[in-house]
């Protein structure tokens, strides 16, 4: 499955669990939007107070960005999800913005947490079993993907970047 990018440990414990606190208080104020049997929080309306979150945030994006440079990123759409048991997501690819100079949809998944069984991430015909704190990144315009339905609360962190290039098999598959 060399079109994927894994980088296992990205995140640690501790930004884990700061996320999903950050996640439940947003929860319990009423403040996340119930989307396609999940619940997302959208990203860009946390404050710019919040140094914490708004850390982590940098701290993924700048990794991705000097990671996948060659691919000329640019971050359009970040949210937390929360995925209540039992949920899941069909195979799909995610479409270009119409006008965009960008060709192609990149999405980076930050899983956060893994405590339940299933859940897998789905892409083309591989399954990747959701590792706290670990990252995936793959072209989600050109590679089918999805969730398979887990028995326990499911949390990530997922952002969608446009770029350029096609693939990564021009680079291999980049570990880290």
């Amino acid at each position: 499955m060399n079109e994927v990018s894994l980088r296992p440990g990205f995140l640690s414990d501790q930004e884990c669990d700061d996320l999903i606190s950050f996640l439940h208080i947003r929860n319990q104020e009423g403040q996340m939007i119930k989307y396609d049997g999940t619940y997302v929080y959208d990203m860009k309306k946390v404050s710019p107070f919040n140094f914490k979150i708004q850390k982590i945030r940098k701290r993924c994006k700048k990794y991705l960005l000097k990671q996948f440079k060659e691919y000329h990123l640019k971050l359009d759409y970040d949210q937390l999800v929360l995925w209540p048991p039992g949920s899941f997501k069909h195979l799909h690819t995610d479409p270009v913005n119409q006008g965009s100079n960008n060709k192609y949809v990149w999405a980076s998944v930050f899983y956060l947490n893994d405590n339940f069984e299933g859940g897998e991430t789905i892409i083309e015909t591989e399954a990747i079993v959701p590792q706290r704190g670990g990252m995936a990144m793959f072209n989600s315009s050109l590679l089918a993907h999805g969730v398979a339905p887990a028995n326990n609360w499911r949390v990530v962190y997922i952002a969608w970047w446009l770029g350029k290039n096609l693939s990564l098999k021009a680079l291999g598959n980049k570990k880290g």
